[in-house]
């Protein structure tokens, strides 16, 4: 999950429809014990990198890769939806902006990252580029990390560049 919560004041905000399929309703355990609950595998959580769905006006979907627009400020709002046809979840999304520095946690296996090097989303996670990628978010690296250290650095945005 990306940590761009140094971003909210200085970001632009919108709420977005998100497409997150249909939720299963589900037993859960969790360290307050089981109950029910939903369930999805596209559910999409405060901090997740998100994309615009293409076709769709104000709808996002996770972002699987680097094409992200934003990441959700809140934990989404409405219920899960059970069925097709049901009302989405809504979002408040914050977006990424050029010219800003953020402070974003690194991979756990990352590559050794000098400064200047390009940092990207991979989809999970943030790591050095091997190339720089046309289209996307990119990011240049203000702090060094050695490898595997999942470290937090402060990066600047060079470009943020969506179809």
């Amino acid at each position: 999950m990306p940590d761009f919560f140094d971003t909210q004041d200085r970001s632009k905000r919108l709420a977005f429809y998100l497409d997150e399929g249909t939720f299963t309703k589900t037993e859960i355990v969790s360290a307050k014990g089981s109950d029910v609950g939903y369930v999805s595998a596209s559910e999409i959580k405060r901090g997740d990198a998100v994309k615009f769905k293409p076709g769709t006006p104000r709808t996002v979907v996770k972002a699987s890769d680097n094409e992200f627009i934003g990441v959700v400020l809140a934990d989404p709002r409405g219920v899960p939806p059970t069925a097709s046809g049901m009302p989405k979840r809504q979002a408040t999304i914050v977006f990424i902006e050029p010219t800003e520095i953020y402070h974003l946690k690194l991979s756990d296996t990352n590559t050794a990252v000098s400064v200047g090097d390009y940092i990207v989303w991979n989809g999970t996670s943030f790591d050095k580029a091997s190339t720089v990628p046309e289209m996307g978010v990119i990011f240049k690296a203000l702090d060094e990390a050695p490898a595997n250290s999942g470290k937090y650095i402060d990066v600047y945005c060079v470009i943020a560049v969506n179809p």
